[in-house]
């Protein structure tokens, strides 16, 4: 699953161009799509839900607490790791992703999944998240 508005434009373009009646050129519905801001709200909406999903098969009996590796984050290509505690995908993205406009692929990695990023900062995608579910007490150990 991924996020990139691009993609959801063309998407939807060949869609209505498909389904159009009027005669409005591809230039016209593309502009329309952009600015259909319901859209956007009905694709995050399913990415969430589908993240949401996939962490749900992904946790089993571990509980609702993640590690996350950071690899290349930012300008600085920082590494790192953090643990936190989510129930559904838009509490997990909100948690590790910059507070920027993103475009980001969530792939399977293991017991968890792995997220490519790329924001203005990091503007190749070089940014990579590598998610996987934790149990409580080990939570617990990384919070001391």
């Amino acid at each position: 699953m991924s996020w990139d508005t691009l993609q959801i434009v063309d998407a939807e373009v060949k869609f209505r161009l498909s389904m159009e009646d009027e005669d409005r050129s591809e230039e016209e519905i593309r502009n329309s799509a952009y600015s259909d801001s319901d859209l956007f709200a009905w694709e995050w909406e399913s990415l969430l839900e589908c993240l949401t999903n996939l962490m749900t098969s992904k946790q089993k009996d571990e509980g609702t607490y993640w590690r996350a590796e950071m690899h290349n984050f930012g300008w600085r290509k920082l590494n790192g790791e953090q643990v936190f505690e989510a129930e559904t995908g838009q509490e997990l993205l909100r948690r590790i992703l910059p507070d920027t406009d993103c475009t980001f692929g969530i792939y399977g990695f293991g017991r968890g999944f792995a997220i490519q990023n790329a924001h203005h900062d990091s503007p190749l995608g070089d940014e990579w998240y590598y998610i996987v579910p934790i149990a409580a007490s080990t939570y617990e150990k990384f919070r001391r």
